[in-house]
């Protein structure tokens, strides 16, 4: 690692501007805000992972068909533990321009109303 690089990710790391911390639930919709024009790729490191994955890159989209990309935001479909994790977004020049740590909130998933609910609430 090169020492401007390090001098960046310690930054990054003091700064909050650049480090986001995110609670989802299970089965929920996650949009990351990190697509920026001068991002390169993102990678993911998951929980239970040493290793980086790269989830997208520019010009290749999404690496996986959980994920999509619309409008600037990384959107991870129905949330899960393994996207837990650390979300780094690299820039044209190969600095880190954004981390974000994504946590899974306990609790069960959101519920879905079945077409019988609300004929039920009525009968009561």
């Amino acid at each position: 690692m090169r020492f401007l690089d390090f001098l960046i990710l310690w930054y990054c790391m003091l700064d909050c501007k650049y480090q986001n911390v995110i609670s989802v639930k299970i089965g929920e919709e996650l949009k990351l805000d990190v697509l920026l024009s001068n991002a390169d790729k993102v990678e993911h490191q998951s929980t239970s992972s040493k290793g980086w994955k790269e989830v997208w890159k520019r010009g290749h989209g999404v690496q996986n068909d959980q994920l999509n990309d619309r409008d600037g935001n990384l959107i991870i479909n129905n949330f899960t533990a393994n996207d837990a994790g650390i979300y780094r977004v690299w820039g044209s020049e190969e600095d880190i321009l954004i981390t974000v740590t994504v946590k899974e909130t306990p609790g069960p998933p959101p519920s879905k109303k079945s077409p019988r609910s609300d004929a039920e609430q009525l009968s009561k």
